[in-house]
């Protein structure tokens, strides 16, 4: 678990540091902006292939997870679940999330539509595996908090999947796992979105 130590200069303000499990990574447009959705609210419209399934009820939980980690670090961002479409919100800041045919090595996946000139993403989709069903309740919870963390800007990285949301070989090669991974954002996931994607911090990685 990554650690957040605060260290103080004198006579000055406070200089954060924060030690994380491993180097974050982050999604980047073809003008190497950073790709996330805009602050405020982004709504996740699930579905009629979705609406009243275990997966519904998964996905919700997972917004849940997502929002308390923005929440938590004071990120004004926040995922409201909807079951009406996109197009009859009229918004541009909406997800479409419904059932498809993938590979046999994707769980889900995301389409990260996005302004070319700002990274903002505007009506993305994610699209589940058709048989979801066949894989276990809190893997495909995790695959949910996963596509949501790669709207906030986050990419594959080289954490352990207990560690991070966003290991790299994880989500694509284990759909049939059933333990060993977080279901929600941890340390190595918010800060980044929080310091970085958010804040206008840098993209500061580890050695």
């Amino acid at each position: 678990m990554g650690c957040l130590f605060l260290a103080y200069c004198k006579g000055g303000p406070p200089i954060e540091v924060n030690v994380l499990d491993c180097a974050p990574v982050f999604n980047h447009n073809s003008n190497g902006l950073i790709t996330h959705v805009a602050t405020g609210t982004t709504y996740v419209s699930i579905g009629p292939d979705v609406q009243g399934t275990a997966l519904d009820t998964l996905i919700r939980n997972a917004i849940a997870d997502v929002n308390s980690a923005t929440s938590g670090q004071r990120v004004s961002v926040t995922f409201q679940a909807t079951t009406t479409s996109c197009s009859a919100l009229g918004v541009t800041n909406c997800i479409s999330v419904g059932l498809g045919s993938l590979s046999n090595s994707q769980c889900a996946l995301s389409n990260l539509i996005n302004d070319s000139s700002t990274g903002i993403i505007a009506n993305s989709t994610i699209t589940f595996r058709s048989d979801w069903a066949s894989f276990s309740q809190n893997r495909m919870q995790r695959s949910a908090a996963h596509e949501l963390a790669h709207h906030l800007g986050l990419a594959h990285n080289a954490c352990t999947a207990s560690q991070s949301l966003m290991q790299a070989n994880f989500e694509s090669v284990q759909c049939t796992a059933t333990s060993g991974f977080a279901t929600a954002p941890t340390i190595d996931d918010d800060i980044p979105f929080n310091k970085t994607v958010y804040n206008g911090g840098t993209e500061n990685s580890c050695p």
